[in-house]
C-alpha cells in the first residue's frame, strides 16, 4: 500500500507477455509493468508480482500500442499476463487475479471501466471481463 498521489493514475493497460511460458524477470525489455499475473508456465498459476515501479510509484515503461491505448503510458497503470491472448486463452486463476487486481484498482484510485484498456488477443473475454468491472466498459 504505497502513498498515492491524487489523480496519478488515470487508466489501466494490461498486455499480455507474446510468450506462452515466462516470469516477471524475464520479460522481454525488463519489468516496466506495475504488476505481473503468471499462468503457471514459468510462475505460479496466478502468481501477483508487484514491481517496484508500483511500490515506488514510477511511471511504466511498457509498449504502447497506437491503436488501443496511445497516451496511457505515463498515467497508467500497467498489467502484464504471462501468456499469448492470440494463441491461447488465460488460466481461471489468471483471470481471477486479474479481475481482483482491476477492480480493487478501480475502486481505489477511481479509475472508469472506459479507462481499462484489455489486451487485443482475440481469447481474451472481453465481454465477460467488461461486465465485471466496477462501471461500465465503453470502449
Amino acid at each position: 500500500d504505497p502513498p498515492l498521489v491524487e489523480g496519478r493514475y488515470s487508466a489501466v493497460v494490461i498486455h499480455d507477455s507474446g510468450t506462452l511460458a515466462g516470469t516477471a524477470d524475464g520479460l522481454p525489455g525488463g519489468l516496466g509493468y506495475h504488476f505481473v499475473i503468471g499462468n503457471g508456465e514459468g510462475s505460479p498459476d496466478g502468481e501477483m508480482v508487484v514491481s517496484r515501479r508500483w511500490s515506488e510509484q514510477l511511471a511504466g515503461v511498457f509498449p504502447v500500442d497506437a491503436d488501443q491505448d496511445e497516451g496511457y503510458a505515463d498515467g497508467a497503470i500497467g498489467i502484464c499476463l504471462i501468456g499469448d491472448t492470440g494463441r491461447q486463452a488465460l488460466t481461471d486463476r489468471q483471470m481471477q487475479q486479474l479481475r481482483w487486481l482491476v477492480t480493487q484498482l478501480q475502486s481505489r484510485l477511481r479509475i472508469p471501466g472506459n479507462q481499462v484498456v484489455p489486451p487485443a488477443g482475440r481469447l481474451f473475454p472481453h465481454a465477460r471481463f467488461g461486465r465485471q468491472l466496477l462501471t461500465p466498459r465503453i470502449r
